[in-house]
């Protein structure tokens, strides 16, 4: 098991172009749940029966692991399985139709870097709708973009080559250049799923709907709060509070503010201070 947990790493690293923090934590969880399948005696994938998983989640929280830590893990198990699922190695996904740990409902009135990433993880790559959501969902996040400008973006305006995402009104508009996590779920969409979910070909819209046109603000936030629910997040979860998360962890991570607020469009930061640590407030 050991091997495969490496390759799997080494896939993630290859397909998924993720950070070496979010790498470590793929494989720090993964290696858990293998310790934890030796710990039944189980010295192969195969052979962990169906509730394996069950109990494994169990056993998180008779330890006294916090719900947060072990949606995280559960998200990482599930990413290993899918991965399994697509090699072959395993004809049995024990992780699906399991749900998530409620979180705590009093926490801070942001997304967690933790909780962003349960809420990106959610989305099953196995469909035309999965494959959009996950897409879109990450271009969000690493984008800072506003609801509206999200729905009213259309193909021309992202530029998959140079990686700069235009979008604002006439006037006020932004160029934003793109993080590499977003480009393979933002190729994968493209490629894979937006031409099969079109109607009319002559349709400029990036996002479509399930129906073949415009993906609309409710529809945008009905799939934010089914992916929340599906990630065991109690918080109440807005579009907003992505793009909030986006701000403070840039300035968690010593970003120059005038850039988080060319970034974002925003003229003020003020109410994200109170999440910095040493920050004014003025």
């Amino acid at each position: 098991m050991k091997e495969l947990l490496l390759d799997f790493i080494a896939y993630l690293r290859s397909k998924k172009t993720l950070s070496d923090n979010t790498l470590e934590s793929y494989s720090r969880d993964v290696q858990q749940y293998i310790d934890f399948l030796g710990t039944q005696n189980i010295t192969a994938v195969r052979q962990a029966p169906y509730d394996i998983f069950t109990t494994y989640i169990k056993e998180q929280q008779a330890a006294g692991r916090a719900p947060t830590t072990i949606n995280r893990s559960m998200a990482s198990v599930r990413v290993f399985y899918r991965y399994l699922m697509m090699e072959a190695i395993v004809s049995v996904n024990p992780t699906i139709g399991i749900e998530s740990p409620k979180i705590d409902r009093k926490k801070p009135g942001y997304l967690t870097q933790d909780e962003v990433r349960l809420l990106l993880d959610q989305p099953e790559k196995i469909g035309l709708k999965g494959i959009r959501d996950k897409g879109m969902m990450e271009l969000v996040y690493v984008s800072g973009i506003r609801v509206h400008e999200l729905i009213a973006l259309n193909v021309a305006d992202l530029d998959m080559k140079n990686r700069i995402l235009r979008c604002g009104d006439p006037g006020s508009e932004r160029f934003i250049p793109l993080e590499p996590q977003c480009l393979k779920p933002m190729s994968d969409y493209l490629e894979m799923a937006r031409p099969f979910m079109l109607r009319d070909r002559n349709e400029t819209a990036l996002f479509i709907n399930t129906n073949g046109g415009r993906l609309s603000r409710q529809g945008f936030w009905k799939i934010i709060k089914q992916y929340a629910q599906q990630a065991g997040i109690e918080k109440d979860i807005t579009p907003h509070m992505l793009r909030q998360a986006l701000a403070v962890h840039l300035l968690q991570t010593g970003r120059d503010p005038e850039e988080v607020k060319s970034l974002l469009g925003r003229s003020d930061l003020t109410s994200l201070l109170e999440y910095i640590p040493g920050a004014k407030q003025h």
